[in-house]
């Protein structure tokens, strides 16, 4: 959110569960299912490419 402040509003509209089933990051009617093992072993910067790439789903 430091570097795309727009990123923190747009996400701040969902809430994040851990998804079963999910490889990586999705979209699920109003959540962000994420899968715990990939946030744990992702960069930084494959994170946030990955935030921006949901927020831009959804807006």
């Amino acid at each position: 959110m430091a570097r795309d402040p727009s990123l923190g509003e747009v996400l701040c509209r969902y809430t994040f569960d851990e998804g079963i089933g999910v490889k990586t990051l999705a979209l699920d009617r109003g959540k962000i299912v994420y899968s715990p093992a990939y946030v744990m072993g992702a960069t930084r910067d494959e994170l946030v490419e990955m935030l921006k790439g949901i927020a831009g789903r959804a807006a």
